[in-house]
């Protein structure tokens, strides 16, 4: 019988590493295209690192059409999870 091994990306730790790249690429990309002071670039990265990984997937497509921060802003805030209070 031959051993099946679990491609990478379909592990949880897997899609934990992708997910965290995701979220240091875009967080890098935006800080540098809109000249992010570092105190909103950590912010930038903490409201990334809240959104799932097929979301931070379709941002990483839409970095380029981004003309200001503030749509950046409003597009992150339309897709974070709402808190429970």
């Amino acid at each position: 019988a031959m051993l099946r091994l679990t491609p990478l990306e379909e592990t949880i730790s897997g899609q934990e590493l992708i997910k965290n790249e995701r979220v240091k690429t875009l967080a890098r990309q935006l800080t540098r295209k809109f000249a992010l002071s570092a105190a909103l670039a950590e912010i930038l990265q903490s409201e990334l690192a809240q959104l799932e990984a097929a979301t931070l997937a379709q941002l990483l497509d839409l970095v380029l059409d981004f003309v200001t921060y503030e749509q950046v802003e409003q597009w992150i805030a339309d897709r974070l999870p709402v808190n429970q209070a």
